[in-house]
């Protein structure tokens, strides 16, 4: 058994251990020896399938069992992008693993709340960076989100990761309360409120990218930017299943280095240190490129600019009506040599406001003409 126990720490036969076999011809008894002697029950071969994956493919239910019992990951991914419960159709196997994945999940949001309350802002970045993450927004007894935690003590960079990841600024407690009613300190206060700022006018950017694996080969993935994270997936079709996805990595604090010799090519430099190797495909033109971004570019000053007009004329009708109210007190006035520069400097008030509508509102007229001669 000492030689099996040695041999079960080896990997050998495209990195299929003793685990590996044992559990994929369903032999129970070595399988138990092996995990009571220390070997890593989540140990992946060179295609990412873990003694799990193979033991749920062959429809092993005590084998199954007895590896979650022995903390076999039920969530973790192999090659292909797929769980356990993906490559399985026994249906005992099944309802095994969802009931792991349930588990899993909710410890997972526990260690989230727990380390947003404890301000590790550590725990919280790999928590979320991981390819199966817990829900950022998973809430606790009080209905307190990680986000109304870490808020309400002060934790700016945990804060930050939460919001970068997808955090919620509208989700309430139990007792009604949002993430701002719960935070008493006024320079948290003012943080969240401009990361809610910049969370409403954030867009989200997807596209095809070749990313280097650990086997120095380029793999091609749909590649998603949004909510401050990375995210990337085998196929775009992928997008739809948050299962599906390859892998995630939230970019707070992170570098992204270009080569001055490759202009294709660019590096990602995570917080938590990790790097990632991404390449824009070749057949992507430098000149299709430059015309994209100048339509997104033109497209988010349009739509900047009729924000602004939106709220200008708001403020300019506020203003009128201020100034209206304004004018009516002075000329109820008993004192009559209050009533003229008072009532001129109103009217002059009034008259400006008008005009900077009119000329941003000229403005905005032509920027959508030309806007309709690039289409």
């Amino acid at each position: 058994m000492e030689q099996v126990h040695s041999q079960g720490k080896t990997k050998s036969n495209g990195g299929w251990t003793t685990l590996h076999l044992a559990s994929y011809f369903g032999q129970k008894d070595i399988v138990e020896e092996l995990l009571k002697r220390g070997v890593d029950v989540n140990t992946q071969n060179y295609g990412g399938d873990t003694a799990l994956h193979v033991a749920a493919l062959c429809g092993r239910q005590e084998v199954v069992l007895l590896l979650l019992r022995h903390g076999a990951c039920a969530t973790l991914l192999n090659g292909c992008a797929q769980t356990p419960r993906d490559i399985t159709d026994d249906d005992e196997v099944i309802t095994m693993l969802e009931a792991a994945e349930r588990r899993e999940g909710r410890k997972m949001e526990e260690r989230l709340l727990n380390a947003a309350r404890d301000g590790d802002c550590g725990v919280v970045a790999q928590l979320l960076s991981k390819s199966r993450p817990p829900d950022v927004n998973c809430k606790d007894s009080h209905g307190d989100t990680a986000l109304h935690i870490a808020a309400s003590r002060g934790h700016k960079e945990c804060v930050e990761v939460l919001v970068k990841s997808g955090g919620s600024f509208s989700t309430m407690n139990k007792n009604g309360h949002s993430v701002l009613d719960v935070t008493k300190d006024d320079q948290m206060r003012f943080f969240l409120e401009k990361c809610q700022e910049n969370a409403i006018t954030a867009r989200k950017f997807e596209g095809q990218l070749w990313k280097k694996s650990d086997f120095l080969s380029w793999n091609s993935h749909w590649v998603v930017l949004e909510n401050g994270s990375v995210s990337w997936y085998c196929k775009q079709s992928d997008t739809a299943c948050g299962n599906r996805r390859q892998g995630y990595k939230p970019l707070i604090k992170a570098q992204c280095v270009v080569k001055s010799w490759d202009k294709y090519f660019f590096s990602l430099k995570c917080c938590d240190g990790s790097v990632h190797h991404f390449k824009v495909s070749s057949r992507c033109t430098e000149p299709e490129i430059s015309r994209k971004v100048k339509e997104k570019v033109a497209e988010e000053a349009m739509d900047l600019l009729s924000h602004s007009l939106q709220a200008t004329e708001s403020y300019q009708r506020m203003l009128e009506s201020q100034v209206g109210v304004f004018v009516s007190m002075v000329k109820n006035e008993d004192n009559n040599d209050m009533t003229g520069p008072e009532l001129i400097k109103a009217r002059e008030i009034c008259e400006l406001c008008s005009e900077a509508c009119s000329v941003l509102r000229h403005c905005v007229d032509l920027l959508s003409q030309r806007e309709e001669v690039w289409h």
